[in-house]
């Protein structure tokens, strides 16, 4: 059964929701699905959720063999490693830009869905499924098809496999073939209005009236803009969370309470949206790797010296060692997952901050 629950993650699309939920639980969800949407509006939100249902894919893990993503790359590296970079991307921001996927997958020339996508597809559809007797595959940015793999994506779709389930998402229907199009359920989402971002950000984000007010006048509809403001404002947060645990680690040999302090700590950040969260662990990684580098003398200073007492400083930089580092970015890198698979977040930062302590001081005279 398809629940209000599900679309927890996408904001507002109300209609869109009850159609879904009503045309799910009947059985009559139409097989060639295309939500369309301007950007931060929900299109690839909304076609992930689908996707997570009809699979029953739990916390986000859509390494899944019976799904298959198409999206926009270049020619210059293989499918396998744009997947890694996919992964990523439809994990932390499902509301994201073509251009941040750009940004993420580094892609410096034109891009586009080609037939090397279409021809990898076709080795897999007709394959039996793993589970379900259900296969789904999900094409994102379909205006992105060259001509050559436009042809091969239409011939699937006048002959799909049987128990196949195509969901387009993307923010236009020009540039795409209209035999194409005639073959989709086109689904046009709804744009953000200032009332509806506003709530939001009030209620998920716990953020007074008024700002909320100026930043939803500032995103223009758009969820990704709203994201991107809210994370910048967080940046300075999370640099006194990151300067707070690090001072706390480094001083836990002189403090009683340390313990006391991290479960407080712990409870803090638990309370912080998951995406802030994640944000949080991969600027924590960041820093540390800036401290390898300037251990290493690749960097002359770091700005994170600008905010710890030099004598603090001093004795953090003659206890810590590449070694060290490596173990906490290792243990980070492990507290990422967990958070992505929404096990207890709480025990989650308190493990975490016992170990960094417990790395920074191993081994110390």
């Amino acid at each position: 059964m398809l629940k209000k629950k599900d679309f927890k993650k996408l904001i507002n699309q109300k209609k869109i929701r009850n159609l879904l939920i009503k045309t799910y639980n009947e059985n009559k969800l139409f097989n060639n699905l295309y939500f369309v949407g301007n950007e931060g509006s929900g299109n690839l939100t909304i076609s992930l959720i689908l996707v997570s249902k009809l699979l029953k894919i739990k916390n986000q893990t859509y390494n899944h063999p019976d799904i298959h993503f198409l999206f926009p790359t270049t020619k210059d590296k293989k499918y396998e490693f744009y997947i890694k970079k996919w992964h990523k991307f439809i994990t932390t921001n499902q509301y994201g830009s073509l251009q941040d996927w750009i940004n993420i997958a580094k892609i410096k020339k034109n891009m586009y869905i080609g037939v090397s996508q279409i021809n990898r597809l076709i080795k897999t559809i007709y394959l039996k499924s793993f589970q379900k007797n259900k296969k789904v595959i999900l094409i994102w940015m379909p205006d992105k098809f060259n001509k050559t793999a436009s042809s091969k994506i239409l011939k699937i779709l006048e002959e799909p496999p049987k128990n196949t389930i195509f969901i387009f998402s993307g923010d236009k229907t020009n540039n795409i073939l209209p035999a194409i199009l005639s073959r989709l359920q086109i689904i046009y989402l709804e744009s953000l209005n200032k009332e509806i971002i506003q709530k939001n950000i009030i209620k998920l984000f716990n953020i007074e009236k008024k700002n909320a007010e100026k930043i939803s006048q500032l995103s223009n509809g758009n969820w990704n803009k709203v994201l991107k403001i809210i994370t910048n404002k967080n940046k300075n947060i999370l640099k006194n969370y990151f300067l707070s645990i690090l001072i706390k680690s480094i001083m836990a040999h002189k403090n009683k309470q340390i313990l006391n302090d991290f479960i407080k700590f712990s409870e803090d950040i638990s309370q912080l949206q998951q995406e802030h969260q994640i944000q949080f662990i991969t600027y924590s990684i960041s820093k540390f790797k800036e401290i390898i580098f300037f251990k290493k003398k690749i960097i002359n200073s770091t700005n994170l010296q600008n905010y710890i007492k030099k004598d603090l400083w001093d004795f953090f930089i003659k206890i810590i060692d590449d070694k060290k580092i490596y173990h906490i970015i290792n243990i980070l890198e492990k507290s990422y997952i967990s958070i992505i698979n929404n096990i207890n977040i709480k025990i989650v930062f308190l493990e975490l901050l016992i170990k960094i302590t417990k790395y920074i001081h191993q081994n110390n005279k």
